[in-house]
């Protein structure tokens, strides 16, 4: 079968059109995975490590309160504030990881998000009852100055770790 040069023309610009077509889709779809993939970094991935970030830094936070609340000799203007400070802290440690933990999606997050809030709950318990800080940043009557120090050096510190690591990998 012989074609004239004018079929060979118009066959040619058929395959290059359907080729052209075919190429076109192929980029339609990458373009569309590559702006999936932007909004998902940018609504999704930075809110979630900034908040880790942020949570972090409240954790530690909450810590430089509380051994500041260890030391002697402070007025009780400072002492209720370093008080304020360490529930505040202690609070938006939970409320920064809750964003994070909304925005978790791969099942692996999830299970790593309760594995933090097992160990933060441990800390926070800890905490709350080995210290027993009141309003006023006293400790409760039954804690003495040397055993909060021993505690929070101790079974609080170690709590404090574990659940720090916890963060930790999260960020990772």
């Amino acid at each position: 079968m012989k074609l004239t040069v004018r079929r060979q023309l118009f066959l040619f610009a058929v395959v290059m059109i359907v080729f052209q077509i075919v190429l076109n889709l192929f980029f339609l779809k990458s373009l569309n995975d590559i702006k999936e993939n932007i909004t998902s970094v940018f609504i999704k991935r930075l809110p979630s490590i900034d908040n880790l970030v942020q949570a972090d830094r409240d954790f530690q936070q909450s810590l430089v309160a509380e051994r500041s609340l260890l030391l002697d000799g402070h007025s009780p203007d400072v002492k209720i504030n370093l008080t304020k400070d360490y529930y505040k802290n202690m609070k938006q440690v939970r409320e920064r990881f809750n964003v994070y933990k909304k925005l978790a999606s791969s099942q692996k997050e999830k299970d790593l998000v309760k594995k933090f809030e097992q160990k933060f709950d441990i800390w926070e318990s800890h905490s709350k009852k080995l210290l027993a800080v009141d309003s006023k940043g006293d400790f409760s009557n039954n804690i003495n100055r040397s055993m909060a120090i021993k505690n929070s050096f101790g079974v609080i510190n170690k709590s404090f770790e574990d659940a720090r690591e916890q963060l930790d990998l999260r960020q990772e």
